[in-house]
């Protein structure tokens, strides 16, 4: 069975558990699953969960760009085997961020640097096996913690993050 799923949405436990559950609630085997995103990112721990979950499946998968995948949605995006997008679409990967408010101990803001430093070495190690390195063009660490990049599909398909172009 083939089958279409939409993930128009922010990258958070709610939406990830919601694309899971829709998979297992299948009553017919999967051959091939097309997912086309539209996302603005969100949530890097659910962003790897659901990449392990996906590139565990037992069927092809076909991510398909249907406008802007941004931050983690780019991890989301990453576990297709094939990779398309959208002629008038974008890809934008940023410096990884943590939000909050209130006072923190020494320990609680080391303890955030340590998991900013974890999300960066996933990211990365991610991207640098399902694009070779982004083909050399580019350094995801540096961009992880530097300055965002924003890629129109032309040089998206060289950095090897898709592999077609719609």
């Amino acid at each position: 069975m083939n089958l279409s799923y939409n993930f128009i949405d922010s990258i958070n436990e709610a939406s990830t558990l919601q694309l899971r559950n829709y998979i297992y609630s299948q009553t017919e085997s999967i051959e091939h699953l097309q997912l086309n995103i539209s996302s603005i990112g969100g949530s890097m721990p659910s962003a790897i969960t659901i990449y392990n979950f996906l590139k565990k499946m037992p069927f092809k998968i076909t991510t398909h760009n249907l406008g802007e995948v941004t931050s983690a949605a780019v991890i989301l995006f990453l576990s297709g085997s094939i990779r398309a997008a959208e002629k008038i679409s974008k890809f934008v990967i940023h410096p990884i961020k943590f939000t909050m408010n209130g006072d923190f101990s020494y320990f609680q803001v080391e303890e955030i640097q340590q998991t900013l430093n974890a999300d960066v070495k996933n990211y990365a190690s991610i991207v640098n096996h399902e694009t070779n390195s982004l083909n050399g063009i580019y350094n995801v660490e540096n961009i992880l913690k530097g300055s965002s990049i924003a890629l129109l599909p032309e040089l998206a398909l060289k950095c090897g993050i898709i592999t077609q172009l719609f």
